[in-house]
Order: structure tokens, then C-alpha cells, then sequence
């Protein structure tokens, strides 16, 4: 859903930013490289909610070439006793 480059990312984030989409706070639970392929799972809020996330990035000279994610709602949960963390 983004163009390539600095501007195409600066240009989606920017509006996220501005409507409050994030509080700014990126709690890094883990991080895997493996490869030229980084994972982190962390926490944040997303549109002033809880969530996790998973980010996937693939570096090429020492640069992001991709980048995918999954961004999920923490809510309570009353069917097991796993945490998201």
C-alpha cells in the first residue's frame, strides 16, 4: 500500500501520525535476523489502541529492499491464558 522510497513512506505514515494513529511508544519484545531477514515482535498503539505486531524486513547492502507486517488488536482474552508477550 506504499510506494517505493523515503517520500512514498513519508507520505502514507504522515497522515497516520497526524489522526493519532500511534502514541509514538514501540516496545520491542524480540528481534531474529537471520540472513539478510530481520522479524520483530513488539507492541504499540495503533489508532489509540493496544496491538501487536510483527515486522518483517528484508535487507540488501545494508538497506530495507522490503517490508512487510501483521498488526493485531491485544484485547482480553477470556479462551486461554496465553499473552500476546
Amino acid at each position: 500500500m506504499v510506494t517505493g522510497g523515503k517520500e512514498g513512506v513519508r507520505t502514507k505514515l504522515r497522515p497516520l501520525l497526524e489522526k493519532g494513529g500511534s502514541k509514538g511508544t514501540l516496545h520491542i519484545a524480540r528481534s531474529i535476523a537471520a540472513d539478510n531477514f530481520v522479524w520483530l515482535h513488539s507492541k504499540s498503539f495503533v489508532f489509540g489502541k493496544p496491538a501487536a505486531l510483527v515486522d518483517i524486513f528484508r535487507v540488501e547492502c545494508g538497506k530495507l529492499v522490503e517490508h512487510w507486517d501483521v498488526i493485531m488488536e491485544m484485547v482480553p482474552s477470556e479462551v486461554n491464558d496465553h499473552a500476546y508477550f
